[in-house]
């Protein structure tokens, strides 16, 4: 047993994994925004579009999502991007349009509920796509607490179809810049 470095609590337990090096935890934001920006360069993208989108890159947080709001962002902004708020406001949300369509899917979402409906709109059309779509926009509440005769009920599905959307929101991943 090694003393953790600096912490001054002691010994460590060698077998507790909690104590994720910090090391590793840049690395995978490292190579998240590198994932991210690698496909911006392969873009059709115009130079002054690339510039707003890998912004909202390094705005990610360690989850893939974009915490904070787009008029909060403004404010912060590097002094070549600034201009007219409500045209830099608009030229954001186009930002964000375009890092929402980058891989992994559900990046760039504001909450969990646009992540998920994100990485649905990804799929391949189907009948249990489109009732998932259904669930995680209007019943997500109701599918937490596992309400599901109250979902059935307002969306007019049978336990099959249920099953098939409940097996295919629990396949999507909430925390796609985790991965």
């Amino acid at each position: 047993e090694w003393p953790s470095a600096g912490s001054g609590k002691g010994p460590r337990d060698p077998n507790d994994e909690s104590d994720v090096d910090a090391g590793e935890l840049q690395a995978a934001a490292t190579s998240l925004r590198d994932h991210l920006i690698s496909q911006l360069s392969l873009s059709q993208l115009s130079g002054r579009e690339r510039l707003r989108v890998a912004f909202l890159v390094e705005a990610l947080d360690d989850d893939g999502y974009l915490t904070q709001e787009l008029e909060e962002l403004v404010d912060v902004l590097p002094d070549d991007m600034v201009g007219e708020p409500d045209e830099i406001l608009e030229d954001l949300a186009i930002a964000l349009k375009h890092l929402q369509s980058l891989d992994p899917p559900g990046i760039g979402a504001r909450n969990p509920r646009e992540c998920l409906l994100l990485q649905l709109a990804s799929l391949p059309p189907s009948p249990a796509g489109v009732l998932a779509r259904a669930i995680v926009g209007d019943h997500l509440e109701q599918f937490a607490n596992r309400d599901y005769a109250r979902i059935r009920k307002a969306l007019g599905c049978d336990d099959e179809a249920l099953r098939d959307a409940q097996a295919l929101i629990r396949s999507l991943n909430p925390r796609p810049g985790a991965q």
